[in-house]
């Protein structure tokens, strides 16, 4: 099956990612902002350096190849230690947090154009009646840790989501739909249905809330439901994505861009021009509007109106999906409440 192509950078797909972008302008002494449009604004000085006693001496980067975002928490990381994406309550979180830095899905799909483009996955197709989907993977895909990303992981990562589907989050309809996840060869599987679904592919391989794919040599000797992922001396946690974790506590964590990206090496994307991406705990809307004023936060939650205009009037570099415009975003897909009119 073919599938509509982009033009894509992961800065467009982490800003695509946040439910209400706020890219913060620079004031005084304070780090400059991003800049609208997926590239980061110039000016401002380094990135703020961890918080914690016992950061580690990390590369100092320029404030315009820096991405701040609020996204988990609220107010701190509990769980800055469980990089295990599929444990309910870890400070992992998926469509404004960490997991997209380093995770990569079969699909990728981009909330700004409503477009999806194949990613991990060159190409896919469903059998006549929909009960078998194929999938061949890109060749030279690497883990971080320079293992090959090859079908074993694909088919090891399906049929453990299946096998404590129960007990696990971000699968979407894998539960439902998943038989079993077969290798074909190093690079191609087969996912056997248990009954037709011409949506699985979009509901459950893209990165809406498909299930994440693993290094398989990493987790095949661990109870899943246990298994913490996080050993940063050791190289832990293991991903594919442009970015790797270099920090993590209760305070902040730090992602540092990979030069050695698999997608750069095989031609497929360039390097992302956002360097560091630090996250910040979701604090309550009055220091969130502080940041994006001052110029600390490129990317925020949710905010009311009210506070967003005060926002906007006090730092005229922020913006939204809809620019400085009502409605200040853009309608959810996923509504969690309906009001009817009886009048």
């Amino acid at each position: 099956m073919t599938t509509k192509k982009f033009a894509l950078t992961w800065r467009t797909v982490l800003v695509g990612l946040i439910v209400l972008v706020l890219l913060a302008g620079c004031q005084g002494a304070a780090p400059a902002p991003a800049a609208e449009g997926g590239e980061a604004a110039a000016g401002g000085g380094e990135a703020a350096a961890p918080a914690a006693a016992d950061a580690p001496e990390l590369p100092e980067v320029p404030r315009d190849r820096t991405l701040v975002v609020m996204a988990g928490g609220p107010n701190t990381y509990a769980q800055f230690d469980n990089q295990n994406p599929f444990i309910p309550g870890s400070d992992q979180a998926f469509h404004t947090g960490t997991l997209p830095a380093m995770y990569e899905p079969l699909i990728m799909f981009n909330v700004l154009t409503g477009e999806y483009e194949n990613w991990l996955a060159e190409s896919w197709e469903y059998n006549d009646d929909y009960t078998e989907i194929t999938i061949k993977l890109r060749d030279g895909i690497k883990w971080d840790d320079g293992e090959a990303l090859n079908a074993d992981d694909v088919v090891f990562s399906f049929n453990m989501n299946r096998d404590n589907a129960d007990s696990m989050v971000h699968l979407a309809d894998l539960p439902t739909y998943l038989e079993e996840a077969v290798k074909v060869d190093e690079l191609t599987v087969k996912l056997m249905l248990k009954s037709p679904s011409p949506s699985f592919w979009a509901t459950t391989l893209t990165t809406n809330h498909g299930p994440i794919v693993v290094p398989e040599h990493i987790w095949a000797d661990k109870n899943p439901l246990e298994f913490t992922n996080f050993d940063l001396a050791n190289g832990l946690p293991v991903g594919s994505g442009p970015f790797k974790l270099v920090f993590a506590s209760p305070q902040q964590k730090i992602y540092d861009r990979r030069d050695d990206w698999w997608a750069v090496e095989t031609g497929f994307k360039s390097l992302p021009n956002v360097e560091r991406i630090i996250y910040i705990p979701q604090q309550d809307e009055s220091q969130a509007a502080q940041l994006m004023i001052n110029g600390d936060l490129d990317m925020g939650p949710i905010m009311q109106v009210s506070t967003l205009k005060s926002v906007l009037a006090q730092n005229p570099k922020v913006t939204m999906f809809t620019g400085q415009e009502p409605p200040y975003g853009y309608l959810d897909w996923c509504p969690i409440d309906l009001n009817l009119n009886a009048s």
